[in-house]
């Protein structure tokens, strides 16, 4: 009998061990916010105004398991929950008067990857179409979309979009800078 109440106590104790487990994971989870290196390119002139089209197109890739390690050694590429994006920066390396984001009407930024499906991240519509425009920081659209698996292949895709207000007769230098909320956990 003392041994069935025993068997009983620990049977019970290994349940509630057990299932906490799971709640001490859940609960050991921190974000960070990771920004790797900026990705530069180069927008073509644009020649036809009023259709929406694909600027630029740009393979990257992100080694995450340094990313992780830069902003806590302690965790890897195995410790990623979530990735999610957190602000987008779009941001001309030349600067000339007659192309820029001026000339823009609407500006996108899109991501794919292999097995995965072309989703927009952000998207800024322009009014203002007589200030010169260098930096934008684009807001983002998709800010709930899990990016995981579209970061943890060999490499992924950015696609720039736009729809132009005016063309352009010059290429500009650019830069993409993304900064993403890492959820880490056990």
């Amino acid at each position: 009998m003392k041994n069935s109440k025993l068997t009983a106590c620990l049977l019970l104790l290994a349940i509630v061990v057990l299932g906490s487990c799971d709640k001490v994971k859940e609960a050991v989870k921190l974000k960070k916010e990771v920004q790797p290196g900026a990705i530069t390119f180069t927008i073509p002139p644009i020649i036809v105004a009023g259709q929406e089209a694909a600027l630029i197109t740009k393979e990257a890739s992100i080694d995450l398991d340094q990313e992780v390690k830069k902003v806590d050694p302690d965790y890897g590429v195995e410790n990623i929950k979530s990735i999610r994006i957190k602000a987008l920066k779009l941001e001309l390396l030349d600067q000339f008067t007659d192309a820029n984001f001026k000339a823009l009407e609407k500006i996108s930024v899109a991501i794919d990857a292999e097995g995965e499906t072309e989703k927009e991240l952000a998207s800024y519509m322009n009014s203002d179409f007589t200030t010169d425009k260098y930096t934008l920081e684009v807001p983002i659209t998709g800010g709930d979309i899990e990016l995981r698996d579209y970061l943890n292949g060999e490499s992924f895709t950015f696609m720039l979009k736009g729809k132009a207000h005016a063309t352009t007769n010059k290429q500009v230098r650019a830069k993409l800078t993304v900064i993403y909320d890492f959820t880490l956990g056990l």
